[in-house]
C-alpha cells in the first residue's frame, strides 16, 4: 500500500501473497521487479547553463511472464520526447506533468514471457536535474543521481557505456573506466565504459584539479574545483582543493583497512568529487 500526496510518497504496509505464506517461500530477498536491467548505453549531452539531454539504449531481461508495462524511473524534469524498439518502431509510453505523478512507462507491442530479452531507446531532455552553482560547480540534485536515464529498481546490477558531450572548458568524471576523450570544436566528447555490471552509473562534470595517488595496486582521484561555488564566495578561507587533499588522505587510510578486513577489492579505481550537501 502506498501513500502519496504533493509532500510525500511512501510504502507504508507491504505483504507476501497468501500462497507463500502458506508454502513456507515468503522470504524478503525475492526479486519483485517485472524486469532486470542488463546493459545501458548512454548518450548525455552537458549544456553550459546545467540543461541535460539524452538518448539511452535500454536492454531490460523479463523476470516473469506477460510483461508488457515497464517501469522506469526518470527524473521528473527530464521529460520524454519519444521511445522505440531497437529497430526504429516507435512505442506508447506515459509520463505525466512534473509536477504531478510524473512516472516513466513504456508499453511493448506484446507481452514478454519470463527470460524473454528486449531493448527499447529513449530520448528526452530537460533542466533542474543538473544544478549550475557558478564557477564551474555542476551538481546532480539529490533523486537525479540514479535516475539521470531510464533506470530500473536501484541496486539493479547492469553494464554501462556511456558517452558525454559537454563544454570543453569543463571536465566530467564518471563512474566507470574512460575509453577515449576528444574535442569537437567548443565541446569535449568522452567515452566510459565499466569493466563490470554495477549497481548504478554516475557523472559528476565541473572545472576540476585533478590528483592522483595509487595505494595497494588501486588507483585513487580526486576533482576539486579551483573556485567556491557563487553562494560561498564569501567564506573565508575554504578552498575545494585544498579539502580534496584531506578526502585523499582518508581514502588511503579507507582503503587500506579494506583490504585488511576483505581482501583485494574488485574495483582498481576509485574518484572522489566534490558535493555540496542537499
Amino acid at each position: 500500500f502506498m501513500t502519496w500526496n504533493e509532500n510525500k510518497l511512501g510504502i507504508w504496509a507491504a505483504f507476501h501473497l497468501a500462497g507463500e505464506y502458506a508454502n513456507g517461500t515468503a522470504t524478503g530477498k525475492q526479486r519483485n521487479s517485472v524486469v532486470k536491467m542488463k546493459n545501458h548505453e548512454l548518450d548525455l549531452t552537458v549544456e553550459k547553463g546545467g540543461r541535460l539531454g539524452g538518448k539511452a539504449k535500454t536492454t531490460f531481461i523479463a523476470e516473469t511472464n506477460s510483461v508488457r508495462v515497464i517501469p522506469l524511473q526518470l527524473y521528473p524534469t527530464l521529460r520524454v520526447q519519444s521511445v522505440a524498439e531497437d529497430g526504429g518502431q516507435p512505442l506508447s509510453f506515459v509520463q505525466e506533468d512534473k509536477e504531478k505523478d510524473a512516472d516513466f512507462w513504456v508499453i511493448l507491442p506484446k507481452p514478454l514471457a519470463k527470460g524473454e530479452q528486449f531493448t527499447i531507446i529513449t530520448s528526452y531532455s530537460g533542466k533542474d536535474a543538473l544544478l549550475n552553482e557558478g564557477s564551474g560547480n555542476y551538481y546532480l540534485v539529490d533523486g537525479a543521481r540514479e535516475s539521470w536515464y531510464p533506470n530500473g529498481a536501484f541496486g539493479e546490477i547492469a553494464s554501462y557505456d556511456m558517452r558525454f558531450t559537454f563544454p570543453k572548458n569543463l571536465a566530467l568524471v564518471a563512474s566507470a573506466t574512460l575509453v577515449n576523450e576528444t574535442t569537437e570544436g567548443s565541446q569535449t566528447v568522452s567515452r566510459w565504459r565499466t569493466d563490470q555490471p554495477q549497481t548504478v552509473a554516475a557523472f559528476h562534470v565541473g572545472g576540476f584539479r585533478k590528483e592522483t595517488k595509487t595505494v595497494g595496486g588501486i588507483t585513487l582521484e580526486t576533482y576539486a574545483n579551483e573556485s567556491l561555488p557563487d553562494q560561498f564566495h564569501l567564506v573565508e578561507g575554504a578552498s575545494p582543493t585544498s579539502m580534496a587533499k584531506k578526502a585523499m588522505a582518508e581514502a588511503e587510510l579507507c582503503t587500506q583497512i579494506y583490504g585488511d578486513y576483505f581482501g583485494p577489492s574488485a574495483f582498481k579505481r576509485l574518484a572522489m568529487t566534490q558535493q555540496t550537501a542537499d
